[in-house]
């Protein structure tokens, strides 16, 4: 699998310090392992942001740093500003390439059912993408779905019936619906329906706000 080379520099601000860095077009990073000390970073943003779009969640990054250290990173979390979507602070987690590491993967889907060029159906999509674990050297920008064999009406494809890659297993259950072809008046009260759930604020439990502050805490920024 291809990999994406990133150049970043080791960083000592902290707290209101990193707001300077970003003015200065430095966005704030962190790496981290179960057996790597954490190492805060900086990189240029326009390359920071280059390496982002190409290495989404799920490719491998090579890291190189001013001190001639270099690790195998994956993206873990971006944290964006909400009305520019500008990078703020990058999480990224140093790979083992002989370890087994969990993560999702995007599902590109491909093929058209007949039964929806006769419009007699729609394609209900379940899940964009699945979580799998795999050793690093297995891992692939994303996996394909052919949704061409869907020729009738609750004709369903499952997690369990997906071919994954070579090395893949996938941890998400396998009895979720991947797609399904809906009838057309079905299809739309999907629509609606999820409309009206993604319509509703994230709810923000005291666990998940302690998780956010240590992490802020453990970063210093």
């Amino acid at each position: 699998m291809e990999q994406i080379a990133l150049k970043a520099e080791q960083r000592t601000a902290r707290g209101k310090k990193v707001r300077a860095l970003r003015r200065q077009g430095l966005i704030p990073a962190i790496v981290y392992g179960h057996s790597t000390q954490p190492i805060a970073i900086q990189a240029e943003e326009r390359h920071l942001g280059r390496v982002l779009v190409s290495a989404g969640m799920n490719q491998l990054i090579n890291l190189t740093l001013d001190n001639g250290d270099t690790h195998v990173l994956l993206v873990r979390d971006v944290q964006r500003a909400p009305m520019t979507h500008r990078a703020m602070h990058v999480d990224f987690q140093v790979v083992v390439m002989t370890e087994v590491i969990t993560t999702e993967i995007p599902l590109k889907f491909i093929g058209t059912s007949p039964i929806i060029k006769s419009d007699d159906g729609q394609l209900y999509i379940g899940l964009n993408s699945i979580e799998i674990e795999c050793l690093p050297a297995y891992l692939v920008p994303e996996i394909e779905v052919d949704v061409s064999g869907l020729t009738e009406i609750d004709a369903t494809i499952h997690v369990r019936d997906l071919v994954l890659p070579p090395g893949m297993t996938a941890i998400t259950d396998g009895d979720e619906i991947v797609a399904r072809i809906l009838h057309s008046f079905e299809a739309s009260a999907e629509d609606e329906e999820g409309a009206a759930s993604s319509s509703e604020p994230e709810v923000i439990t005291e666990a998940k706000a302690q998780e956010r502050r240590a992490a802020k805490s453990d970063d210093g920024s």
